[in-house]
């Protein structure tokens, strides 16, 4: 029986790349790497959890799950031509500095699956090219061409493999959906700064969920602060449709619920009415911006 080792943090990319290959007949082998100042560890670790219980208790499921191995970032073995070459590619790019720890553990453990999809494949084949390898138990994954790539996007990510090239978040939900698997498409975790055990909604992981159009993932609180870390940014708002329709759903709750709402909403306004008649009138950036000023405003009404 084949083994497949891989990358898992209990966020959404991992978890779809997890229940894909628990269809097939192969052992997994889920790896997590402890971060002792990642204040999200114990919400991951915890979905991680659930989700093998469910995996492990649904009839499609054909893989063999193995234990889950923690891995203490310290035991993931950087070398300084590791560090010049991630150095090198974020004089010009940006990626996390979870790469170098990644990339040392990825000598000992070279094949194995890193679960992205955006940024990272975006850089290679900007500055390279990847490899389809065709496998006849586990399907199609890529790997870097070496031949064909800058050699400091090689030193980092020569020894991953990566499943998960052709696909977007809206893609990844919707087989969720076929398959059955929405309940623990809903345990997944991705925010890296947590507010009460909820997404925060101002890291870059709850910012790229919003701007993939996963917004519902989000309680109303979490969104705000997207709102207000992007108009702090100085930002233009150029969001998804569906975002800025759900923005504007929200407005007209407030301001057409109900006839009482109504005379509220008409005395309210009159309290401060130059402020939010400017505000009102003024592009689509800060209409988000009135928004939430409008919501803050009104529940301290």
């Amino acid at each position: 029986m084949k083994r497949v080792e891989i990358l898992w943090t209990g966020g959404f990319d991992s978890t779809f790349r997890i229940s894909q290959l628990s269809r097939l007949d192969i052992e997994i082998q889920p790896f997590y790497i402890c971060n002792p100042t990642r204040q999200s560890k114990k919400n991951e670790l915890n979905a991680i959890h659930e989700m093998t219980e469910l995996f492990k208790s649904m009839d499609q499921t054909k893989a063999k799950f193995l234990p889950l191995r923690i891995i203490p970032m310290e035991e993931c073995h950087d070398d300084e031509s590791m560090i010049q070459a991630y150095r090198n590619i974020t004089k010009t790019d940006f990626i996390g500095n979870q790469y170098i720890y990644l990339c040392g553990f990825s000598r000992q453990h070279q094949g194995i699956e890193l679960s992205v999809h955006d940024n990272v494949i975006d850089l290679i084949q900007r500055n390279g090219a990847l490899k389809r390898i065709d496998d006849e138990d586990i399907g199609v994954y890529y790997v870097v061409d070496q031949s064909k790539t800058h050699e400091d996007l090689v030193t980092i990510f020569k020894d991953f493999s990566f499943p998960l090239v052709n696909c977007t978040k809206k893609d990844m939900r919707a087989e969720y959906k076929e398959y059955g698997l929405s309940e623990i498409m809903h345990k997944t975790w991705f925010c890296h700064t947590p507010i009460d055990d909820k997404p925060c909604g101002q890291c870059n992981p709850c910012k790229y969920t919003i701007e993939e159009g996963l917004y519902k993932r989000f309680d109303k609180r979490a969104l705000l602060r997207y709102v207000k870390r992007k108009s702090r940014a100085g930002l233009i708002y150029r969001q998804p449709r569906k975002f800025g329709a759900f923005v504007k759903k929200e407005c007209r709750k407030y301001f057409n619920s109900s006839k009482k709402d109504a005379k509220k909403y008409k005395r309210f306004i009159k309290k401060d009415h130059k402020k939010y008649a400017k505000l009102r009138k003024q592009t689509s950036k800060n209409f988000f911006k009135f928004f939430r000023q409008f919501r803050e405003d009104w529940n301290d009404y």
